[in-house]
């Protein structure tokens, strides 16, 4: 006897029985045959179409020449099985991942064998009636990896093939992050006291990883600023925010110092959104807030830089040293304070980050390290080449008042300014001085005026010899002389 294959997706199988006797066949159950007629021996009969389903009623009855019916035969159970496995997604592959052989769960309705298709392998080739967790063979990481075509099909026990089951796309990556930038940049000096502390990454980052300390002092968290080598930390207002994962920002509460010097502290802790840390710690970026305070006073005028970098001045205003655009003083009437006091027009998006106020005229250095000046010009201490008062006509504020020329490529780092003239360290720590100069108060050698003549700024404005290979650090000038400090 030869029983059908059990499961099969043979709709019409085959089957074999043995019988003493010849005679004719009747079927019960669920089977039937057009094979009527039994031989003395094996007899292989061929059922007749059968659909999906188990069949364990059938049977087989011969009657022999004589009338003579034999017991009936029972068929061995049998299963008829022409559909595919029924496959789909439980768990995806978390993406992106650092994990170069990740999991991986799907489902099947049935058991059977699992084969792998695109980029993807696994040595679990067995699947069951339910869930199934696989481990996919070492693929590559590197700097992203994007698996995008890996596929699963299950074959069961009647080999009838699922349909293909696309594996939801995910990113292998396995190269540690890096700190792409810092704000202030490494080396930048003059920075406001209320600067924000940003810090970009080479790629999207796990933002749970990046903390500061918000609570004290304590140098805690993976985003650390210091000045004094991380014995202590400035407290933080808050936790750091971002809008794209890849830059982060911190404000100090309470601000930072004048003239100090802070290092931003980037540590390990800190992991992208694959779950790679930093490869070692980054403190490598220095930087130092402003020499000079956000406030300054004239002979009879006063300025302030406010907390979002514009400035506001106030008191006589003969000269347009309040840099309104006219001559009407500020401050002696109730309603001219407060939001009636409006902010200098310093151009399209420029904003100041220190501020000096001589006699009767202001200067300041501005977002992007140039300067400008107005009020008083009787001795070119504005730097513009000529001797005509700026700030006390509406056209001559914002974009129309142009920068001191302090020579091809030069900016800014500090300023200062006495009665009648005014000084600034530049940004290769040398000086440059213009405007009066009666007691040599400019320190280039003479007692000429500079910055009264349209020849006098730029290259040509020469810069105050300091000695050999002396430079300055910081700078102070009284009303007719001035005081630096150098190394």
């Amino acid at each position: 006897m030869t029983a059908v294959p059990t499961p099969t997706k043979d709709t019409t199988p085959a089957y074999t029985f043995s019988s003493d006797e010849a005679g004719s066949i009747t079927y019960g159950g669920g089977c039937s045959s057009t094979d009527n007629t039994s031989v003395n021996g094996n007899n292989e009969i061929t059922f007749n179409e059968l659909a999906d389903n188990t069949y364990g009623s059938c049977t087989i009855t011969v009657t022999d020449n004589a009338s003579n019916p034999s017991s009936p035969l029972t068929v061995s159970s049998f299963r008829i099985d022409t559909t595919g496995p029924t496959l789909s997604e439980v768990t995806a592959v978390p993406t992106p991942d650092n994990d170069t052989t990740p999991d991986y769960t799907f489902s099947s309705n049935e058991a059977g064998t699992i084969t792998y298709g695109g980029s993807c392998s696994s040595d679990d080739n067995t699947s069951i009636d339910g869930n199934n967790e696989i481990t996919f063979n070492t693929l590559s990481g590197g700097v992203g990896t994007n698996y995008s075509d890996c596929t699963i099909r299950v074959t069961d026990n009647a080999s009838n093939l699922s349909s293909t089951l696309s594996v939801s796309p995910f990113t292998i990556d396995t190269n540690a992050p890096t700190v792409s930038s810092t704000s202030p940049t490494d080396n930048l000096s003059s920075v406001s006291i209320s600067e924000n502390i940003s810090v970009t990454f080479s790629e999207s980052m796990k933002t749970t990883s990046i903390t500061t300390n918000t609570s004290d002092t304590s140098c805690s968290g993976s985003l650390q600023l210091s000045s004094d080598s991380f014995s202590s930390c400035v407290q933080m207002g808050s936790s750091p925010s971002s809008s794209d994962n890849l830059t982060f920002t911190v404000t100090p509460s309470p601000k930072m110092f004048y003239s100090t010097t802070y290092k931003i502290l980037v540590t390990t802790a800190v992991k992208d959104s694959a779950g790679n840390s930093l490869a070692s710690d980054n403190d490598t970026n220095e930087f130092g807030t402003s020499i000079t305070f956000p406030t300054t006073a004239g002979s009879a005028h006063s300025c302030y830089i406010l907390d979002n970098g514009s400035v506001k001045c106030w008191g006589k205003n003969n000269l347009g040293q309040l840099g309104l655009g006219h001559t009407n003083n500020r401050g002696d009437n109730s309603s001219e304070m407060g939001d009636n006091l409006t902010a200098i027009d310093l151009g399209i998006e420029r904003t100041a980050k220190a501020i000096a106020a001589g006699s009767d005229h202001t200067c300041a250095i501005l977002d992007n390290a140039s300067i400008k000046c107005w009020g008083s010009n009787v001795y070119g201490q504005l730097g513009l080449g000529h001797t005509n008062n700026r700030g006390d006509n509406s056209s001559e504020m914002g974009d129309s008042l142009p920068a001191v020329d302090l020579g091809s490529g030069i900016t800014a780092k500090a300023i200062a300014t006495g009665k009648h003239h005014t000084c600034a360290i530049l940004d290769n720590a040398s000086i440059k001085c213009w405007g009066a100069n009666a007691s040599g108060q400019l320190g280039i050698g003479d007692t000429r005026n500079r910055g009264d003549e349209s020849s006098d700024m730029g290259d040509t404005l020469p810069a105050v010899d300091l000695g050999s290979e002396r430079t300055a650090k910081v700078i102070v000038a009284g009303g007719s002389h001035k005081v630096l400090g150098g190394e």
